[in-house]
């Protein structure tokens, strides 16, 4: 062993390698930071000297994770058995598992960790040489159950109930303002609003840490500012429409024409002959000024107003879009959070969410006590709805136009209109093909008299020449 031992030591550093005998067994473990220690191919097998120390090339004092678990089978401190379908079967949390003998370790690991019945991580540590199993169950409680069942896999990797070194969850306890306290199962959690991630755990005697909250104006301003941006963008899409104009030079195509055109032509034409369709519409005018007037009627409960907190219009030709004064805003949001959230925000305690069926008295309510972004959604709600109300109505533009995906796309007052003039056209065609039958009639009775007339007339001239 000693003259092992100084062999060793040249060949790879003093301290890294130890060599021990005892029992009449060698062994050679690592130290001085060497965790893995593999055994080479020999240059020679007949002068390398393995066979004398009992080593064969591949051998390590660590677990390979590529080996199958037969390879595995003689290398552990213990023989891995394996039952008579040669396989392992364990139970992890009632959740059974099993491997065939020809799967790697790393396979197995896995399998285990992939199972949301098992609900643990399994994981190797080279530098321990130790495998651990862990709940993914946090706090106090019985979280991790196993059995071996067929074969000792479990046991050989010791996480058996006999070998294995168990370490039981604890629920996190925080105290308060020094006297609420608080047990949660994990080191993150949220109270009133309020983010907390429990680093390390502090003595008895100390004071605790010091914990301010402030609110994260930026990201309320951001979110402000985004919705301002998308109501611009909604804003000026819709007045587009309302001040779009009719280009009378493109009526709609027949199919004829179509036949005789491109298809890129026929979808440029079709997209100028559909613009300003929607010039003046009732609907979209009602849905811009109910939106518009939502933006600027006080809210019951709110202290403040649109204006109060920099956001407004410049100009009356812009149509109704919003401008935000920035500085103003994040003051209002720094010295008054929660009126702004109650502004911007707030709902009615009685009429907490939207309904289709709720009754104008409730609608109302809800109304003049919601803050400013649900009037504006509910008021979106009211025209894209595809719930109906108590009336049995859905949204009014879907009562109108319809929505794809929808029954209103086919069942609305555009479709009803087109289907009445499909009728009222079918019913004058006919009208018109009677009639032009009837004259058909007429013209070939009138023929057919005129023709008589002129073999009277002949007959009448050939009698007179002849006397």
């Amino acid at each position: 062993a000693t003259q092992l031992q100084a062999s060793l030591d040249a060949a790879f550093g003093e301290g890294k390698l130890t060599v021990g005998f005892e029992s009449g067994k060698l062994s050679i473990g690592t130290s001085g930071g060497a965790t893995r220690v593999t055994v080479g191919n020999p240059a020679s097998g007949t002068e390398s000297g393995l066979d004398a120390l009992g080593l064969n090339p591949g051998d390590s004092n660590r677990i390979s994770m590529s080996d199958t678990l037969e390879k595995l089978q003689s290398k552990l401190d213990v023989a891995l058995e394996f039952n008579d379908n040669d396989e392992v079967q364990f139970s992890i949390n009632g959740k059974l598992i099993t491997a065939k003998k020809n799967e790697t370790l790393s396979q197995v690991m896995d399998r285990i960790n992939n199972s949301t019945e098992a609900n643990v991580t399994i994981k190797y540590d080279e530098l321990s040489d130790k495998v651990t199993l862990t709940s993914k169950q946090l706090g106090q409680g019985d979280h991790l159950n196993v059995e071996d069942i067929g074969g000792n896999f479990l046991a050989v990797l010791g996480l058996s109930e006999g070998r294995a070194q168990r370490i039981e969850g604890q629920d996190a306890k925080i105290l308060i303002n020094g006297s609420q306290e608080v047990v949660r199962s994990t080191n993150q959690f949220t109270i009133n609003g309020v983010t907390y991630n429990l680093k390390e755990v502090h003595p008895e005697d100390s004071e605790g840490d010091s914990v301010t909250v402030e609110m994260d104006v930026d990201q309320a301003y951001d979110n402000i500012k985004s919705f301002v941006d998308k109501y611009n963008e909604l804003i000026d899409f819709l007045n587009g429409k309302l001040n779009e104009k009719y280009d009378r030079n493109f009526p709609p195509l027949t199919d004829a024409q179509k036949q005789e055109m491109k298809d890129s032509d026929i979808e440029n034409w079709d997209k100028k002959a559909k613009s300003g369709l929607l010039r003046n519409d009732d609907i979209i005018r009602r849905m811009v000024t109910a939106m518009r007037t939502a933006m600027y009627e006080p809210v019951e409960g709110s202290s403040l107003t649109m204006k109060d907190i920099g956001i407004g219009t410049t100009s009356y030709l812009d149509g109704g879009k919003l401008t935000i004064n920035e500085d103003k805003l994040k003051e209002a949001l720094r010295s008054n959070p929660d009126e702004v959230a109650r502004l911007l925000n707030g709902v009615d305690p009685d009429n907490k969410t939207y309904s289709r069926t709720a009754t104008a008295e409730e609608r109302k309510s809800r109304y003049m006590k919601s803050g400013i972004f649900q009037r504006i959604s509910d008021i979106l709600e009211d025209n894209i709805s595809t719930y109906r109300n108590a009336d049995g109505k859905k949204g009014i533009l879907l009562e109108k136009a319809g929505i794809d995906g929808d029954i209103t796309f086919t069942d609305n007052l555009m479709n009803d209109e087109l289907e009445d003039y499909d009728k009222r056209i079918s019913s004058l065609t006919e009208k018109l093909i009677r009639k032009e039958e009837n004259y058909y009639r007429q013209f070939t009775t009138l023929e057919r008299y005129l023709n008589m007339m002129n073999a009277q007339s002949a007959w009448l001239a050939m009698q007179f020449n002849q006397g």
